[in-house]
């Protein structure tokens, strides 16, 4: 006897201390690295304003849902009463640093919740729809600082998963044998299911996300190229600015030469005119020489007609000489003197009248030439007083051109300052999207950090031998597929398309190809996931290797593709799922083996007294009860039920419970 008594307390110490190290070993694996919980406090002081909305909604939509209104309204506590609770809890959850403390204080809250007849998937679920406002709450606060955001997020997760587990150990503590195994079954299929449920609502943004992710890559890209073409432009500008300067200079310079060329053309004009005169004067000149030169020829005439007769004379005289005989030989020497006279002066009026025939010839071409240089002078009056109108023209449009020039350049000028303007403002707004792209990063390493802490909790309630627990698990993989195509699609991971495996060889696809039952695999659900299941994988490999081809668009076209084929697969996964759970839950199968019962009351009798409770249904091993203690679990009873009979209570929820016949 007192050896019993000796070993029982080492053996109570012992499970006490496996506990403990249990529950050290949850809070290690769950909250990250938080000297003094200073993290955690500041995540409760930035919630904290938030959580009185955040409840009040919460109630509200609880109310909505009948299931849970009708134990809220059974509980007989208001909903502003049940928040303060709430919020005095999570106070302690957020601010204590007692471990035993937050597990105590947990525990208690679960076992609340189960005497009131709440099942541990809709207790995981509210903390899913408190999350899903808290999160975006956080976010809000720290929607300037991402780092901030993404570690705010990572010890609100944390904080609620522990306060979670540990409230848990409320229902698992409860399940004795093996029907509290398959209630315990159940309830791991239902915390699986939570957990895979809320994994799949978090990461829908993900192709969002990636969108929004590329757009803002090549928004940020586009902003660098356009700010170096903006700085070009300007460059451009005030090299344009410049060279109209010069040009409107140049303009006023050229201005100033026609101005000067102008003048030329008039002086040539004069010059041309003066010419024009001299010549014309000196063609009349010729005029008069020409008739000069005709009166010289007509007395040259008269010369030559005097000198023809003194021949004549001289030719008679010789004669009337010769007849005179000696004395008329003086007279024919005269005679002779005079014919050689008359012929010498005939000779000489010849030789004259040539040259005054030269003469004549030398003035007509010199009065021709006049006339020649008359016409040109006249042509050349007229093309210079057209060169001088088109100069004069060219100087006024030069005049324009260069005041037209000088404003382009103070234009140029202004333009050089506003295309200043735009390039400061486009590397700002390249710099805005390199932070929204590093924001959009830690978004996307704290769903990461969710996701990977969900799944290796999921792991925890993972079942590999049911169907519906891989179901449930099937939805985390392949949310967490999409998610690691995505982030490679978008620079952030390093999976390579020749990787990715088939749809034969993933978790889901080994599980469908080795299914035999025939109930399962002649169901046309069944039937149409494999098409889905296919494309998931077809698209991912698609994405990665236009990923790899450097081919973003058609990446992102891809993605697309995988998202609406993993919907579908989801949503297959779903209702497979909800059909094996009606097949293996044994909540099920009491519902289809049990009858309800009304107005039947059992009496019942145990070491403590005797009590009477009401039968709600029955079945062909047992009867459902209200009035069960949780503390009367295990118990063996004497029952009186249509005749007396022995039972145990294989579970007990602190309202109802259930009573296992014994023979």
């Amino acid at each position: 006897m007192s050896q019993a008594h000796a070993s029982a307390p080492a053996h109570s110490n012992s499970a006490a201390e496996q506990a403990d190290n249990f529950k050290s070993d949850l809070f290690k694996f769950l909250l990250p690295n938080d000297p003094n919980g200073a993290r955690a406090k500041a995540v409760w002081a930035d919630l904290s304003p938030h959580l009185e909305g955040i409840l009040k909604d919460f109630y509200a939509r609880l109310m909505e849902t009948p299931p849970l209104a009708t134990k809220l309204k059974d509980s007989k506590k208001s909903t502003d009463g049940l928040s303060r609770m709430q919020t005095a809890h999570w106070q302690r959850v957020f601010n204590s640093e007692d471990e035993k403390s937050i597990a105590e204080d947990a525990r208690k809250i679960g076992t609340a919740h189960v005497r009131v007849g709440l099942t541990s998937d809709w207790f995981i679920a509210g903390y899913g729809r408190v999350l899903m406002d808290a999160v975006p709450a956080l976010l809000k606060a720290h929607r300037f600082t991402p780092q901030r955001a993404a570690e705010a997020t990572r010890i609100l997760i944390a904080r609620m998963f522990i306060d979670m587990a540990m409230a848990n150990e409320s229902y698992s503590s409860q399940m004795t044998d093996q029907e509290a195994i398959e209630w315990r079954e159940d309830n791991d299929y239902q915390n699986l299911r939570t957990i895979s449920d809320s994994i799949v609502d978090i990461n829908k943004v993900s192709l969002n996300l990636a969108v929004v992710q590329d757009s803002t890559n090549r928004a940020m890209n586009s902003s660098e190229s356009v700010a170096a073409a903006v700085e070009e432009l300007v460059s451009s500008i005030e090299q344009l600015s410049n060279t109209s300067q010069q040009a409107a200079h140049s303009a006023a310079e050229t201005n100033n030469r026609l101005n000067e060329g102008v003048q030329g053309v008039m002086q040539a004009r004069s010059a041309i005119s003066t010419v024009s005169d001299a010549a014309e004067r000196s063609n009349e000149s010729l005029s008069s020489l020409q008739e000069a030169a005709g009166e010289i020829n007509a007395v040259m005439g008269v010369i030559q007609s005097i000198a023809d007769q003194t021949n004549l004379l001289a030719l008679n005289a010789t004669i009337e000489a010769a007849r005179a005989g000696e004395a008329g030989r003086g007279f024919a020497v005269v005679a002779s003197e005079v014919k050689a006279l008359a012929n010498q002066t005939a000779s000489a009026t010849e030789d004259v009248a040539s040259r005054i025939q030269t003469l004549q010839s030398e003035i007509d071409r010199i009065s021709s030439n006049f006339n020649a240089t008359r016409e040109a002078i006249e042509t050349g009056e007229t093309t210079l007083n057209s060169a001088s109108e088109h100069i004069q023209t060219a100087g006024s449009q030069m005049d324009s051109v260069a005041s037209s020039m000088s404003e382009v350049a103070q234009i140029l000028e202004q333009q050089k300052g506003s295309a200043g303007e735009i390039s400061g403002h486009v590397s700002g707004m390249a710099e805005l999207a390199k932070e929204n792209a590093n924001c959009l990063d830690e978004i996307s390493d704290a769903m990461q950090i969710g996701n990977d802490r969900m799944s290796q909790s999921a792991s925890h309630w993972f079942r590999g031998t049911s169907g519906r627990f891989l179901c449930e698990m099937a939805k985390i993989d392949h949310v967490l597929f999409n998610k690691r195509v995505v982030d490679t699609v978008l620079g952030r991971g390093k999976w390579k398309s020749n990787e990715v495996p088939d749809h034969h060889n993933c978790r889901l696809g080994k599980w469908y190809d080795q299914v035999s039952d025939p109930t399962l695999t002649n169901l046309d659900l069944f039937k149409s996931l494999r098409e889905p299941h296919q494309q998931v994988h077809q698209a991912a490999t698609k994405a990665l290797k236009a990923k790899e081809a450097g081919r973003s668009e058609e990446a992102i076209a891809a993605l697309r593709d995988l998202d609406n084929a993993s919907k579908k697969v989801v949503e297959i996964l779903v209702k497979v799922s909800e059909h094996l759970h009606s097949q293996e839950s044994i909540s099920e199968r009491r519902k289809r083996d049990r009858k309800p019962v009304y107005g039947e009351k059992v009496e019942i009798k145990n070491g403590s007294g005797a009590k009477t409770a009401q039968v709600i249904d029955e079945g062909k091993g047992g009867i459902g009860v209200e009035g069960l203690a949780t503390s009367d679990v295990g118990q063996m009873l004497e029952l009186y039920y249509n005749g007396p009979k022995k039972g145990v209570v294989r579970w007990a929820s602190g309202k109802r419970g259930g009573i296992e016949f014994k023979d």
